[in-house]
């Protein structure tokens, strides 16, 4: 790339038919050196949107130390959202260290929605992250039980993924999280873990269900922490 740029004298700026630009692209990568070199040498924009408005920080939302680097050194915004809404803490719902620090440095809100109402806790739920879970339920107070457009849960999203086991106990042990709740399409996630086969899912699914049947909250859930 730098041959390219420095000796065939390729512009580094030059969007493509989406309006990507190298940097967003290099963002992506989480090659920080590079990026550097073209914002210090080739003054491309950090600032640079695309066609759906995608920042480069958006872009750059799965690197801690490109993060950094652009919010502190380049003064993007870290507020910043695309043509759908979606926040730079959306895009990083799946890394724990760049959620804290975009929360407790940057001030960002944990609570956001995009223009389709998923939360972060909903993304973070897509990416069966149980860290990043855990940490805005229990530290920011996210809703688990909040509802995207279409009527779903973040525990409709989790068994949409494979391996969410973990995922899946922790959403039902904090007692809000209903298991039998209906989308706007009537799908429950009980429902879409049986579906797709995911047979730990569902074990725990149904290990839930037949403590609820019998037991008042306080007690299913402490059954289904301690296993008494």
């Amino acid at each position: 790339m730098r041959y390219l740029i420095d000796e065939c004298h390729c512009d580094p700026m030059v969007p493509d038919n989406d309006g990507y630009t190298v940097l967003h692209i290099v963002a992506e990568q989480g090659s920080l050196d590079f990026m550097k070199y073209l914002i210090n040498h080739h003054h491309c924009d950090p600032m640079a949107t695309d066609n759906s408005g995608e920042t480069v920080l958006h872009r750059a939302a799965g690197h801690i130390d490109s993060v950094k680097y652009l919010i502190n050194e380049c003064h993007c915004d870290p507020m910043a959202t695309d043509n759908s809404g979606e926040t730079v803490l959306h895009r990083a719902a799946g890394h724990i260290d760049i959620v804290k620090y975009l929360i407790n440095e940057c001030h960002c809100d944990p609570m956001a929605t995009d223009s389709y109402n998923r939360t972060i806790l909903h993304v973070a739920a897509r990416r069966n992250s149980p860290d990043v879970i855990k940490y805005l339920i229990d530290e920011c107070h996210c809703d688990p039980m909040a509802v995207n457009r279409w009527g779903q849960t973040p525990l409709h999203y989790v068994v949409a993924g494979w391996d969410c086991s973990a995922a899946v106990e922790y959403l039902l042990s904090t007692g809000k999280c209903d298991p039998l709740a209906k989308d706007n399409d009537g799908e429950t996630p009980f429902k879409l873990a049986k579906e797709r086969g995911d047979t730990d899912a569902l074990s725990v699914l149904k290990k839930f269900g037949g403590i609820k049947s019998s037991h008042p909250i306080d007690s299913y859930v402490n059954v289904l922490l301690v296993g008494n």
